[in-house]
């Protein structure tokens, strides 16, 4: 049975708490490691290329924080995506996968100028709904290890979503530098363009994607 000396020294192991890993889950570090290399693992090289360095990257991102000044585009993206997967027992991967989708087509639809005025559109980012900053946002380890491998896999592919489309906003060098607009970024599930809106509602017209129903109407 795998256990964290499986995969790192007790060198690594103290980087990856001094990066921000949560004191509490210490023991199980090794289980969100092997979320990350199963979701994240082929796409290390969009950043340092080193997995273990781009674990550390991650953590930081996604490790306890008590306001939202605390947290970067990246980090503060990966939190709301995961934000509203986080009830979900089942299919939470689909569902963000639509979710990611869903912000690259307000940006193509030019109701916002980048990835991070599209989502404020999220619960988690809402200006006006500050009571979503609760623990979920402020520690989505935790949250995620409480929720077991569904949970770890929805944290992982959040941050993973969340990487690869400010890679193509910021036309990183050299695999997104001939990016031409929102309507060449990578897409994650079979969402059409002009479906800019989603809730966990049924109806007419509207296409279902994980749990989610995203409708091209608001």
């Amino acid at each position: 049975m795998a256990d964290n000396s499986t995969y790192f020294t007790t060198t690594e192991i103290q980087y990856i708490m001094d990066a921000g890993f949560p004191t509490d889950y210490k023991p199980s570090i090794y289980k969100l490691w092997e979320a990350f290399e199963s979701k994240f693992g082929g796409t290390v090289m969009l950043g340092s290329g080193n997995a273990f360095t781009e674990f550390l990257t991650f953590i930081g991102h996604v490790k306890n924080i008590s306001s939202g000044s605390q947290a970067a585009n990246l980090g503060a993206l990966t939190r709301a995506m995961h934000l509203e997967i986080a009830n979900f027992s089942t299919d939470r991967i689909n569902s963000v996968n639509g979710v990611s989708d869903c912000l690259t087509n307000r940006l193509i639809s030019n109701m916002a100028a980048n990835y991070m005025s599209a989502a404020v559109g999220l619960n988690g980012l809402n200006p006006v709904r500050p009571e979503y900053w609760h623990s979920i946002m402020r520690q989505p380890i935790p949250d995620a290890m409480l929720n077991g491998q569904v949970g770890l896999d929805g944290l992982v592919t959040s941050y993973k979503n969340a990487f690869i489309m400010f890679c193509n906003e910021n036309r990183i060098y050299p695999w997104f530098y001939g990016v031409s607009g929102p309507s060449a970024y990578t897409r994650f599930s079979s969402l059409p363009t002009g479906y800019n809106y989603f809730n966990e509602t049924d109806g007419t017209g509207r296409i279902k994607i994980g749990k989610f129903y995203f409708r091209q109407n608001f």
